[in-house]
Parts: C-alpha cells; structure tokens; sequence
C-alpha cells in the first residue's frame, strides 16, 4: 500500500528538517580532533620548561606561543586526552621547581589523562628531570605510552625517574641516571599500576636502599619483554628490579646489577632480582648473568619466603661466586644454571655447565644482548612449548642452530643462528 503525504504532513516533515539543520548549524565547527572525540595531535617545538598558557583551550600554548613539553600535557590533562604528543630531537629538560605539587605545573610531569608521547629515539630525545624532581608521575586514572625518548636525571625520595600508579607503556625508551633517596631508583609501580617495559633499556639507575632499576609494589602488574636491565645499584637488595606484585619477563637480559653493601635481606640480596612481600614472577627465556650481591646467598635471582618463582628456558650464569639463586625457584624445565644453587630438576635442565655466552653488546636489535657463542649448550636446547615467536632482539625463533633440520628453541633471551632486521647500538649513542 502507498502512502501519500498530505499538504500538513509535508508541512510538518519540512519544519523537522529546519529544526534539524538549526541544531546542526549550533555546534561548533570540528576544527580540533579532541572535539570529536579522536585523538588530538601537539607538536612541541621549544625544549623550554615553561607552563601552558591557557588550560582548556584546546591549544598546546605558552607565554610567548610556544608548545612545551609541559604545556602539551597540561593541555592534555585538562581535555581528558586522547592526546598525541609529538618530541623532536632536542633535550628537555625541567626546571619549574616545586615538588610535591600533583597539577603538573611545577616538578615533575603529572599524568592524569590518556597521552601517548613518540620520540625521535632513544639516542636524539631526551627528558632531563634536571635533578629537580622525578620526570614522570602517573596518576591512579592516568595511561601514558611513552616512545623513542631518554628518560634521566630524574631525583625523587621513591621513584627517581617514574612513578607509576596507572596505566605506563614504555617502548624503545632508556631510563637511565635516576636515583632515588629510598627505593625504586629507577622506575617505582604502586600497587594499582599496570606496567610494560618493552625493547628498552633500564641502566644505571641507584636507590638509596632497595631497588635500583625498577620497583613493583604488592598488587602491582609487570611485563619487561625483549629489554635490557643492567648496571643498577642498590645497597641493600635488589639492584636490578625489586618484585613484590605481578611479573613476567620474557626475551629479558638482567646482567651486571649490583647490591653494593653486603647486608643481608631475608634470604639474599638479590643482585639481579629480589622477589619478596608475596610477589610472583615467572621467567620465559630470559638470561640473568654476572649480577653481584657480595653479602646475600642469591646473586641472580633471589626468593623470599611466601613468594613464587617459575621458570622455563632461562640462563642463571656467572654471577657472583656462581650463587645464581637462593630461595625456592621452580623450575617448568629447560633451565641452565652455571652453578648449583638453582635446585633444577627437572626436564632438560642444566647445572654445573658454562652457556658460553658473548660480552655483552650490540647484536642487532633494540638493545644490547648476550649471544650464545658457536658450540654453547644453550642452542636448541630449550622447548618448544610455550616458546616466544621471536627473541630478545626480535629475530624469529625457533631456528635449527645445529643444522640437525630441526628447529628448537633455545635457552636464554637470543636464539643463536637468528636473525632481526635492525642494529641500534643504543647504549653507545646515548653516552654521547
């Protein structure tokens, strides 16, 4: 059946139509993404610390114009995010004294929005904390991803270079030369944060007490995938991470950390790692190596009571006086330890025996890696099962190291005979 409008009803169908068109005609034009509820985009383009001159507007602006760093997340802030921060080559660094203060407009830099933050690299794009305050504070509702950029000379009593207790995402980021009067020199997650380090460097961090390079609270959440945590210093236990919450490591390289007084913490320092307070960690072909607690029973990796540890296709080698673990440390098989303080027992699993393992150094990927030597133990004696698709570097793995036309993961972060598209000798690049 066909249905004729009358006279009154086009009438009426007309008038919606300018009633419509009236409201369209209200709302302002879409000039700025964030008004459609997309992404806004801001381009910094001064390294001065200088704060956003109007909040709200829209604009990534301070006195005089120009788009800081601190202004570009000021704003952001201010909108609720999403909001892209674009940082060129340049260091920034803060010089807006006043810690202690949460807005973001002196000290370090508060996140309380969703903000995602992209580099020109690690090696060109550095934040600079200036010693001031910590570089990064990330509020309980704050999700922060963080690329391509330096994070360093951050001082703070916990936290020296972040402190986390929201949502934090570093990829391809060092952080380096931060220190904390307490703990957690280099990056602290609370117990609400959310945290995932990946193709990145942790180094040359130092506490005051515990925790040199990262610390995880009780409750917090922990990912380190396909990084570097090396040269961290702590007095007293865990010079390298600190783990008490949720972690796993995956493709992870933590060598050359160091508790540097000898006291003893539970049931060991923890050269590398110290899980205590109840923490889990589990461990999938990582390679922990010449970490140094000279007072403590566990050099590599330490456990106290009421915490848990599992491990798979992992490398505990060399450090020192060969005390790779104390503690319980269960083993899921395929495991190396070069001494016999591990307790493995299970399939596939090593003792007593030399990874024969390179320096470490730049074997083309995101970071510096140890690479298994022609003829180490370690080639294609790990399992495939549960096996990472890709090692520390990001070369495909499994591959048949031994030319038996097999192909066998490895045990250890680096898949022998692998081979990734990229070299970035990061580490030599930011000393300069």
């Amino acid at each position: 059946m066909t249905t004729v409008k009358t006279p009154r009803a086009l009438a009426a169908l007309a008038s919606a139509l300018a009633l419509l068109g009236a409201a369209v005609a209200l709302i302002p034009s879409e000039t700025h993404a964030a008004r459609r509820g997309l992404a806004a985009t801001f381009t910094v383009n001064s390294t001065v610390d200088a704060d956003d001159a109007q909040l709200g507007d829209h604009n990534c602006a301070a006195a005089g114009g120009a788009c800081t760093l601190r202004a570009a997340i000021r704003e952001a802030d201010a909108l609720g995010g999403p909001v892209n921060i674009m940082l060129p080559a340049g260091t920034y660094t803060l010089s807006l004294a006043g810690a202690n203060e949460d807005a973001g407009a002196t000290g370090d830099l508060d996140v309380n929005a969703t903000i995602t933050i992209t580099g020109d690299g690690s090696g060109t794009t550095f934040i600079d904390g200036g010693g001031l305050d910590r570089v990064f504070d990330v509020a309980l509702n704050g999700d922060l991803t963080v690329s391509g950029v330096t994070i360093r000379n951050g001082s703070a009593d916990q936290g020296g270079g972040v402190r986390n207790a929201g949502l934090l995402t570093l990829s391809k980021v060092t952080i380096s030369g931060n220190t904390a009067t307490s703990q957690d020199g280099g990056v602290w997650n609370r117990s609400t944060g959310v945290l995932t380090i990946s193709d990145s460097i942790v180094s040359a961090n130092t506490a005051g007490s515990y925790y040199g390079g990262v610390g995880n609270d009780n409750g917090g959440t922990l990912a380190l995938i396909r990084s570097l945590v090396t040269g961290n210093t702590a007095p007293l236990a865990g010079g390298g991470l600190g783990i008490a919450g949720n972690a796993t490591f995956t493709n992870a390289t933590i060598v050359q950390n160091t508790v540097t007084s000898g006291g003893v913490f539970a049931t060991g320092d923890g050269g590398g790692v110290l899980v205590s307070g109840g923490g889990s960690l589990t461990l999938l072909n990582d390679t922990i190596t010449n970490n140094v607690a000279p007072g403590g029973r566990g050099a590599g990796v330490s456990v106290e009571p009421g915490s848990t540890v599992k491990t798979k296709n992992t490398i505990f080698s060399n450090n020192s006086l060969n005390r790779n673990c104390a503690g319980t440390i269960t083993s899921q098989g395929y495991n190396l330890d070069s001494g016999r303080t591990c307790g493995f027992d299970q399939a596939g699993d090593l003792s007593s025996t030399d990874p024969q393992l390179g320096s470490l150094g730049n074997n083309f990927g995101p970071t510096p890696t140890e690479a298994p030597n022609a003829g180490s133990p370690v080639i294609d004696a790990g399992t495939n099962f549960g096996c990472p698709t890709t090692d520390g570097r990001g070369a495909p793995r499994p591959v048949d190291g031994k030319g038996t036309g097999v192909k066998v993961c490895d045990i250890g972060a680096v898949e022998y005979g692998a081979t990734s598209r990229v070299r970035l000798p990061i580490l030599a690049r930011n000393a300069s």
